[in-house]
């Protein structure tokens, strides 16, 4: 993604600074930096954040990846941007495993399940081993019970689909991956910031 956005914005033809130590004048990311993605993404008109504090784009849904490109000017035209259509839906609130959406709260990330499998560095909490079932990385049961991913559709990007490698490991390989499986399958992918100490202590804690 972050890549495309590079591609996208040298079509403007906007002089970079070419002098060595200087910022950029256009920069681009896809979770490669501190950028509150879902909030600009929602000034922009793109969608709304919904209770399960996921950007919804209307008739996509919420599984998707977001980019931005950093401009050193002003454009002319900009959205609105959308009003929440979740109307009375709790569907999120009613599939988290680990009650970590709660109504009229904020968000409580430590018990979140996707922050326990993912950037916990620690034991996993005795509620994330309780409900985390089959899953080793991440969890996505908020986005799967929204409503609006029925309008999603899988993307045909090649560059997005299971290599080779990542579908020809079997169920006796993932419960002891070697560190050079953990690199040859995740190499530049965002698995890696759970680190093969992490991974590994998700497939001890879902094998008890």
């Amino acid at each position: 993604m972050r890549e495309l956005a590079m591609k996208i914005s040298e079509r403007w033809q906007i002089p970079q600074n070419e002098n060595k130590g200087e910022e950029p004048l256009i920069r681009c990311f896809c979770d490669t930096a501190p950028v509150l993605e879902r909030y600009w993404a929602q000034k922009a008109g793109l969608g709304w954040v919904g209770r399960n504090h996921q950007l919804i784009i209307p008739h996509a849904g919420s599984m998707f990846f977001l980019g931005e490109i950093f401009l050193p000017f002003e454009v002319d035209v900009y959205d609105e941007p959308m009003s929440n259509r979740c109307g009375k839906c709790h569907r999120c609130i009613d599939a988290c495993p680990t009650r970590a959406i709660i109504p009229d709260e904020d968000f409580h990330a430590e018990r979140c399940l996707s922050y326990q499998l993912i950037e916990n560095r620690g034991e996993l909490s005795d509620e994330a081993k309780s409900s985390m079932g089959d899953t080793i990385y991440r969890c996505d049961r908020c986005q799967t019970a929204c409503p609006w991913n029925r309008f999603s559709t899988p993307t045909q990007n090649h560059l997005l689909q299971l290599s080779q490698n990542f579908s020809s490991m079997s169920k006796e390989m993932w419960h002891n991956p070697t560190v050079e499986d953990y690199r040859r399958l995740f190499k530049g992918s965002a698995v890696k910031r759970v680190k093969f100490d992490g991974l590994k202590r998700n497939i001890k804690a879902k094998k008890t």
